[in-house]
């Protein structure tokens, strides 16, 4: 488990299960097992239910994200990145940390770390994507995203770098 920015920690699932937390609310990054415990329902989840995305759980500060690693960044939704960097800067707000949880600790949960720190101005200035990925690697070693979380990340970068 790595602290990436000032309250704000990548881990691994196994990670996860042999720490002790205080003071944290936590963003599940996969959606096996996570978000499936959460939500409680095997397979698939019908598209329509409510919480399809993602599940928030306020009482307990927690937010599930319905989120594979997958090849196709077209298979990642939009709404559920931004909600959960909304998530993140709303426990900042409450003062508690903020710990990044998916089943490796190395695509989703690290992706999501680099996208609030690039639209936090991190990274400002960097002229390439892979100069940004290298800098991050410095601060979270274990980074090595799948292609769609990649491809994603580096579309967000695009979108923001100009006003961040």
């Amino acid at each position: 488990m790595v602290e990436v920015c000032n309250g704000l920690w990548v881990c691994n699932q196994e990670e996860y299960n042999n720490t002790d937390f205080v003071n944290c609310s936590f963003c599940f990054c996969a959606k096996d097992p996570f978000h499936k415990i959460i939500v409680g329902y095997k397979g698939n989840l019908d598209k329509l239910h409510k919480e399809y995305l993602y599940a928030e759980r306020p009482d307990e500060h927690i937010i599930a994200l319905n989120l594979i690693d997958t090849v196709d960044p077209k298979y990642i939704s939009k709404k559920i990145i931004d909600r959960a960097l909304k998530f993140i800067d709303d426990e900042f707000n409450k003062n508690r940390g903020v710990v990044l949880v998916c089943n490796q600790g190395k695509s989703r949960s690290a992706s999501i770390a680099l996208m609030y720190m690039l639209n936090k101005g991190f990274f400002k200035g960097y002229e390439t994507f892979r100069m940004v990925e290298e800098a991050y690697k410095e601060v979270y070693p274990s980074y090595d995203p799948g292609n769609g979380m990649r491809t994603f990340t580096e579309k967000y970068w695009e979108e923001i770098k100009e006003r961040v």
